[in-house]
């Protein structure tokens, strides 16, 4: 499933009004879902050579707490948006300590739907299209 330029109503970088332009094609493999992404001119945010895990993903109850959390351990928040459906979500760099970015967001229904519908793609994917639209 690919999403290409993902609208957002808002973003800031590194505590900054930004622009974050990206695109991802999601997959299943096994119980985990996998995100590709292409950065559209936000190097600042990309990996350190431009290739390789850019971030892990983790549901959180409460986006703020975990931001200030995250924060507080040294992983300073380097992006925070919401996408024009209103999921809100943050980057945090754990590089140094984690080798990628982590980001937070919290379950709502739409996204938890996106997973369920990543996987039953994959469930019953038949071999012949390897992209599917959403």
């Amino acid at each position: 499933m690919v999403h290409e330029h993902i609208g957002l109503a808002r973003a800031s970088v590194a505590g900054r009004p930004g622009t974050f332009d990206h695109s991802s094609a999601y997959a299943q493999w096994g119980e985990v879902m996998l995100e590709l992404i292409a950065l559209h001119g936000s190097p600042t945010l990309a990996a350190p050579d431009g290739i390789g895990l850019h971030h892990v993903a983790h549901f959180v109850g409460d986006l703020a707490e975990a931001a200030e959390h995250l924060d507080a351990t040294g992983c300073r928040e380097v992006l925070r948006a919401e996408t024009t459906a209103g999921l809100a979500f943050a980057w945090h760099d754990s590089r140094s300590t984690l080798g990628h970015l982590t980001e937070v967001y919290e379950p709502t229904d739409r996204l938890v739907g996106l997973y369920g519908q990543v996987r039953a793609a994959a469930e019953s994917w038949d071999g012949a299209r390897a992209i599917i639209e959403p």
